[in-house]
């Protein structure tokens, strides 16, 4: 007996890519009960054609902003979800072939295999031309092993998943979505599994050019979460309580927080050595920021290595979120003069999105303290 299964798909502007997502999953023969679902935000003419052709159930939700060009990813997770009315739910990007012979049957037998088990395949990453390029999600190979994706057809019980919430809504964009989603299934007793017998291939697609200050602030996000649930400031269920915004950090209390930390304990050499950059104005560039905090952080010198994390990591974000303030202010200004909605509607996800990372440095910079303490 094969339990009934639900996949669902969040769409803004994919209906090609999925057109052939939807034929490599109906090849798959699922010997049992079926339901696809795609969740379309605004309308691209091509979605929902592809949706009917396939028989999958289609479900439009109005675009609230037309810029950026996709909203809040997690909350487009979440209303796959929430439209899947089967037993084994499978939340996947609309661009992610299904290529191995049997991968929703293998996926499916994971999760069936115990409980509070959350199955992921191997994902292939594929060249423009459909060849293979690297590994996307493999527990031992590629750019990142042993990183788990959600854009693969991540498979779990419907009703086990009520107990989490789903996809916690505060982020924004792509980048690190999943991994605090896996992180709050880790927290409650979840494991979360590789099929290696399913394989499925990454469909090669443009990005888009404010990633990157979405894709930062999400991993500000993603810290500042997971440092409260680890203080017990927060509990690991998603939507639970809102992000309290802190902007109160500045670069001078990052400078002093340095100086003390170096009176007061024996800091590795490269702590010292970005001190001396940062102190004296030499290299405040956050991409050097950040290769420094990543050293110091696998320094393994224990409470050492934690203070000097954190307040590089403090370091980091205020130098993000001052270029983020930058970045809408010159939004603003321009959509002041061309009268552009858009180019306001950016102005203003920019200022979200630097407050965010700003108050990850306030936090930051606080538990340094208190680990100095």
């Amino acid at each position: 007996m094969y339990p009934s299964v639900s996949i669902a798909f969040p769409c803004w502007s994919r209906g090609p890519l999925l057109e052939k997502t939807l034929e490599s999953i109906v090849a798959q023969k699922y010997p049992g009960p079926l339901e696809l679902v795609v969740v379309e935000t605004g309308d691209d003419g091509i979605t929902k054609q592809v949706a009917d052709r396939y028989g999958a159930k289609y479900v439009q939700y109005p675009r609230l902003q037309e810029w950026p060009i996709f909203q809040s990813i997690t909350e487009m997770w979440n209303l796959c979800w929430h439209n899947c009315s089967n037993e084994i739910v499978m939340l996947q990007c609309p661009e992610v072939l299904h290529e191995s012979a049997h991968v929703i049957e293998d996926l499916v037998a994971r999760v069936q295999s115990g409980t509070k088990i959350l199955a992921t395949p191997l994902i292939r990453e594929l060249a423009l031309d459909g060849s293979f390029m690297s590994w996307y999600n493999h527990p031992r190979e590629g750019t990142r092993p042993n990183w788990i994706s959600g854009a693969g057809p991540h498979t779990f019980r419907n009703k086990e998943m009520q107990n989490i919430g789903g996809y916690e809504e505060a982020f924004y964009g792509y980048g690190h979505e999943d991994d605090y989603f896996f992180y709050c299934l880790r927290k409650n007793g979840w494991s979360i599994e590789y099929v290696e017998s399913a394989v499925c291939g990454h469909q090669n697609h443009p990005r888009y050019p404010y990633e990157p200050v979405t894709g930062y602030a999400n991993r500000a996000l993603m810290c500042l979460l997971t440092h409260e649930v680890a203080d017990g400031v927060r509990k690991p269920i998603t939507n639970f309580e809102p992000v309290k915004i802190d902007t109160s950090v500045t670069e001078e209390d990052v400078s002093r927080v340095t100086n003390d930390a170096l009176n007061m304990f024996p800091m590795s050499d490269t702590f010292k050595e970005w001190a001396h950059n940062w102190l004296y104005r030499i290299n405040r560039h956050p991409s050097d920021v950040f290769n420094w905090q990543r050293t110091i952080a696998n320094e393994k010198l224990g409470r050492v290595s934690e203070i000097g994390e954190m307040i590089t990591e403090a370091a980091w974000g205020v130098l993000i979120a001052r270029d983020s303030y930058n970045l809408s202010g010159e939004q603003k200004s321009h959509a002041a003069s061309s009268g552009s909605e858009s180019t306001r509607l950016w102005s203003e996800r920019a200022y979200q999105r630097a407050q965010i990372t700003h108050t990850w440095a306030s936090y930051a910079l606080a538990k340094a303290k208190r680990l100095m303490s």
